[in-house]
Parts: structure tokens; sequence; C-alpha cells
């Protein structure tokens, strides 16, 4: 229960905290903030960033892309040990996914993360590898 003191009332309240904003709502209990919350997420998108994790190709892809800002297929695809045929397959999957954007240029395409959130949690999931 928080107090108002201004206004002499107490009431309910429920925080969603994420990494982008905090929401506050005035409930009568916890079960309906925890209901409140599920609907402000779209947990389908979720598990496909989960889906794209758990894929050790995938992930080493959006990992390279993490250390440097732009890279080509072909380097990709040395990153990776890969063909070149593979790490377009795997940078177009994760364009179409939105977490990488894809700029070209007269020497060919560069694929870069789309966004730092992405960038935050791709380092965070490689990190756990390390000190698990």
């Amino acid at each position: 229960m928080e107090t108002y003191e201004h206004m002499n009332i107490m009431k309910d309240v429920c925080y969603i905290n994420s990494h982008q904003q905090k929401h506050v709502f005035s409930v009568e209990n916890n079960v309906d903030c925890i209901k409140r919350n599920l609907v402000a997420y779209d947990f389908g998108f979720s598990v496909s960033m989960l889906k794209i994790m758990a894929s050790p190709t995938k992930l080493k892809v959006i990992f390279a892309l993490t250390q440097k800002n732009e890279l080509s297929v072909g380097e990709m695809a040395t990153i990776i040990g890969t063909s070149s045929g593979t790490a377009s397959h795997h940078l177009s999957i994760l364009r179409k996914l939105g977490l990488v954007t894809l700029r070209k240029e007269r020497r060919g395409s560069l694929y870069s993360i789309k966004s730092e959130q992405i960038n935050s949690l791709v380092l965070s999931i490689v990190d756990l590898g390390k000190t698990i």
C-alpha cells in the first residue's frame, strides 16, 4: 500500500517494470496486477527471440554484430565458419524479425544490429555462457 499524503488516501499500486519505462496502475489485488501486466507485452515476439537465441549459429551471427558495427555477408561467413549462402540465410532471417538492418553499398550489403536493446540482450545471453 502506498499513501498519497497530499490526498489523504491509500491505494494499491501495481508497478510494471521494464527496461523501457515504468507503468503504474491502481488495482484491487496482485492477481489483477499480474493479469494487466500480461497484456502489456508481446509474448509471441519474446518467444521468437528466445528461439533465435537457442540457435547457436544465429546467436553467433548476432553476437558477431555486437563486436563490430557493420559486417558484410562474406565477413560474417568467415567469422562463423560457414558458406556465404548460409551466413546470408541467417542474416536474412534476423532481418525479417527486425533484429538487424541492411545497408546496401556499391561494394555489397552491410548488416548491423537494429537497436542498443537487442545489442544488450545478446551480450547478456552470451555472458551467461561465460559465468555458468
